[in-house]
């Protein structure tokens, strides 16, 4: 994504939280590189206990490149917003959110637009129920997407022109050879798609997501967990034990860096990098973690669950394993984090 190309739809400067019923008109600017966009899935995937303050469908909040701190967010988007859990962005810098509740999917484009708080450009609903818990999205380099269902066990692909308008699409492709429950997934350099499950990582090369019944090429049987991320180096990083329900074994609520030779045959290696929870300071660090998202410097943002707060750790206190203090946090009852799931970050 080039830098200030995700989405011309919001006016930066001095916007506040928008309920569905109250966007308004505002100038349009493109989102600033550096913000950090993190869904939040209200009281329909947190529960009753969600607090108050919260859209009770959810949204998806926009905060700015410097934000840290008790802040408000630039921008809430709650249209179509039905317990929002997952997010990706696609090749053509179009914001992608999945509902749990719902098991539909929608897009935001970038513009243009003259609301805050637009509808969904596109809504992808569930065919036959393949939806059902959508807890994993990644993009291919051809705009194509792969989407896991958590509920159902498996991973469907839907394709570029499939997303062009709202429907309830056949996927192209489905995968179910998992060695347990997947919950998120992710795609490298090379195109090979990347699973996690509860127990394990596992990789479908390129070459093997063209056959009609894709098998695992490596198992990486060191750990399970939530969502996972590639650096910019292509080693791989993992939220074990994270999440809403401890997703993933062990449940440590660590964030695991596996290597790019590390991920060439199927093993049990250990982590190159442990990072675990130091739990000081108001913001704290890792408290059930769930989502994770790099951005252009390599600084490591986490998204916390448990603890209604996303945080970041610079790429020094990547190098080595240990318990460091972020060098930022957004948290606090300005920010509207009520349970937040996932985060991503505009380059």
């Amino acid at each position: 994504m080039t830098a200030g190309a995700l989405w011309a739809l919001v006016g930066l400067a001095g916007s506040t939280l928008v309920a569905p019923a109250e966007a308004s008109a505002t100038g349009t600017s493109p989102i600033a590189p550096g913000s950090v966009i993190v869904s939040e899935g209200g009281t329909i995937f947190g529960g009753t206990n969600a607090g108050t303050g919260v859209e009770l469908n959810g949204d998806v909040n926009l905060y700015g490149p410097n934000a840290t701190g008790n802040v408000s967010p630039e921008a809430s988007f709650t249209n179509g917003a039905y317990g929002p859990v997952t997010m990706a962005i696609s090749p053509s810098n179009d914001l992608w959110v999945a509902n749990e509740n719902t098991s539909d999917l929608y897009e935001l484009t970038p513009g243009p637009s003259t609301t805050t708080n637009p509808e969904p450009a596109v809504t992808i609903y569930a065919e036959n129920g393949a939806l059902a818990n959508p807890f994993g999205m990644a993009f291919d380099r051809s705009g194509d997407l792969w989407v896991v269902s958590n509920a159902w066990g498996k991973a469907y692909e839907y394709t570029k022109s499939e997303l062009a308008s709202t429907a309830a699409p056949t996927p192209v492709a489905t995968i179910s050879d998992f060695p347990s429950t997947p919950l998120s997934d992710a795609i490298d350099s090379a195109g090979d798609l990347w699973v996690s499950t509860d127990t394990s990582v596992v990789e479908f090369s390129k070459a093997e997501l063209s056959e009609a019944n894709p098998a695992p090429t490596v198992t990486i049987s060191t750990s399970g967990g939530a969502q996972l991320v590639f650096d910019s180096s292509g080693n791989l990083w993992l939220v074990t034990g994270g999440g809403p329900y401890c997703f993933g074994t062990p449940c440590t609520n660590q964030v695991l860096e596996f290597t790019q030779n590390e991920l060439s045959t199927s093993g049990s290696p250990a982590p190159a990098v442990t990072i675990s929870s130091t739990k000081s300071g108001p913001s704290g660090s890792i408290y059930g973690p769930y989502s994770l998202a790099f951005n252009s410097a390599g600084d490591l943002w986490v998204e916390n669950f448990d603890n209604n707060s996303t945080v970041e750790f610079s790429p020094s206190e990547l190098a080595t394993s240990g318990s460091p203090v972020p060098i930022r946090a957004i948290f606090g009852s300005k920010t509207g984090m009520n349970f937040p799931s996932y985060v991503v970050v505009a380059p």
